[in-house]
């Protein structure tokens, strides 16, 4: 078995005249919280966006589990075991929350249209096999008491954990946070980073893009530090807590 669930090798993404990623590499150990930090602009979403293949990179590649994405079409990388959140909440807003947490779960389902026609056995066993790991995950991330509530009704804070309860229904061998943190109070900063770590230990690799530096240190056994497109810096948290690189590259030159 590979210990590197993902690789990611000289990844260039270029726009026109501009280099948003310039020959990246890094690697994410099988079950580890792996953060990657940087000032605006270094680059962050853009490399989140080509892992998970919203975005066809220029030249490199990105391997999952020793296998490339390359020729992966984009609908089927969530099936091969990624899942992600976004950096902006992207829910089903006047679904609920069960409902949402279901539709993450519809990419890993087997019956076909016509099951879902004519509502065949094997069909009805399925969909009450997906209303139970809906129910698992509220109750996983704490929303079991909300269940029937709408989206767009919730807390921002509460609005971020059906993202990662959405996400953890499909199954991923690796999930993608991008600032989850983000617009939460220190409380449910809390929570998240204990929940993090509970998906840790059940097995599933995390990838962190977060602001919160205390957040992202505390809870991450690896660090990659992006700058303009370019990796500065990559280590445990206390490395590059350390790293004159990365001081410099979020408070400027030392005068």
């Amino acid at each position: 078995m590979n210990e590197n669930i993902l690789t990611v090798d000289h990844i260039v993404m270029q726009f026109g005249g501009l280099k948003a990623l310039n020959d990246v590499s890094f690697n994410i150990e099988r079950g580890e919280v792996h953060a990657l930090i940087g000032p605006n602009g270094s680059g962050k979403t853009t490399m989140f966006n080509v892992i998970s293949h919203v975005l066809e990179p220029t030249s490199g590649e990105v391997f999952l589990d020793g296998e490339s994405l390359k020729k992966t079409k984009k609908y089927a990388v969530n099936r091969l075991g990624i899942a992600r959140t976004f950096q902006h909440v992207s829910l089903f807003s006047n679904m609920t929350v069960e409902e949402n947490i279901m539709c993450g779960r519809y990419s890993n389902t087997h019956q076909g249209i016509l099951g879902a026609i004519f509502k065949t056995p094997a069909e009805r066993r399925e969909e009450e096999e997906i209303r139970q790991r809906a129910r698992d995950e509220m109750k996983f991330v704490g929303l079991d008491d909300v269940a029937d509530t709408k989206a767009k009704k919730l807390p921002y804070g509460d609005q971020r954990l059906l993202e990662i309860a959405r996400a953890l229904a499909s199954d991923p061998k690796l999930l993608m946070l991008d600032e989850p943190a983000a617009g939460m109070n220190p409380s449910e900063k809390e929570h998240l980073g204990s929940l993090i770590r509970q998906v840790q230990a059940k097995g599933i690799s995390v990838l962190i893009i977060e602001h919160d530096m205390k957040l992202a240190m505390s809870i991450s056994q690896s660090v990659t530090v992006l700058d303009h497109g370019i990796r500065i810096a990559e280590g445990t948290p206390e490395e590059i807590q350390n790293n004159d690189k990365v001081i410099e590259a979020y408070l400027g030159k030392k005068v």
